[in-house]
């Protein structure tokens, strides 16, 4: 009878070790063109070192990593709601420019959705919203963000994060993917951005001088001296507005 036993306790042990093989196959990062996404058309996936807060519960089952693991049946439970101390994110080794995020939201929770944003930080102290939901998910699937309902500078980062400040924030799954930015490309935007710089200090120098003659001149006490100087200062903060204006443009396009 004993030796039945065994044999049983045994087999079990051999399948159970079979289905979490098989499980641990199935839950493969990333999991979206596998539950009815599109391959992306543009960037690659972004893959890094995981980051990211304790969980509610403390232990393995809803922790950080849990939005990265590919299988939408875990998740990521955040210790508190709507606050920016709590997050599951990823670091990169090198710049990226996002193209596509990817979300599953955690089952039986949708109205969690709304509020979650996608941020990106190059020093993880600052960070800036590149995607946000502003409505809980309708349906448990995943959803797909391109195009304009991304705000990704062409600088790109190395730090990126989901967060939510209006509901609890849980979430299954995460994908992002994007493009990284070469050294060529950083140094292009570097001298880019001193050009540009040194383009404002030059108009507001020229601007100052003019002002000065103008306001030292024998008839400075003059109405039309003053509307004179108005026009140039207001000329000044107009180029001003305008270059950072182009600035901006130029980097969302590229």
């Amino acid at each position: 009878m004993k030796k039945y036993i065994r044999m049983f306790l045994v087999l079990g042990l051999i399948i159970a070790l079979m289905l979490g093989a098989s499980l641990s196959i199935i839950a493969a990062y990333p999991a979206s063109t596998d539950h009815g996404c599109y391959k992306p058309e543009e960037g690659i996936l972004i893959e890094g070192t995981l980051i990211g807060t304790p969980s509610w519960s403390g232990s393995p089952f809803d922790s950080h990593d849990k939005a990265w693991d590919g299988d939408p049946y875990t998740y990521f439970d955040p210790q508190n709601g709507a606050t920016d101390s709590s997050y599951t994110g990823i670091e990169t080794e090198e710049p990226y420019v996002v193209t596509e995020v990817r979300i599953l939201p955690r089952e039986g929770w949708l109205n969690r959705f709304e509020g979650a944003q996608i941020q990106g930080s190059s020093d993880g102290e600052e960070w800036f919203t590149i995607w946000e939901s502003k409505l809980p998910a309708k349906e448990w699937k995943y959803a797909c963000y391109t195009g304009k309902r991304i705000d990704c500078p062409a600088e790109g980062y190395t730090m990126f994060r989901y967060v939510n400040l209006f509901e609890h924030g849980d979430v299954a799954e995460i994908e992002l993917y994007g493009n990284p930015v070469t050294d060529e490309e950083a140094e292009a935007l570097a001298r880019e951005s001193e050009a540009e710089s040194e383009e404002l200090q030059a108009i507001l120098l020229e601007r100052e001088e003019i002002a000065k003659h103008v306001m030292t001149a024998p008839s400075s006490s003059d109405p039309m001296t003053i509307i004179i100087v108005l026009i140039v200062v207001s000329g000044t903060a107009l180029a001003a507005m305008t270059i950072v204006s182009a600035v901006q443009k130029k980097k969302k396009k590229k």
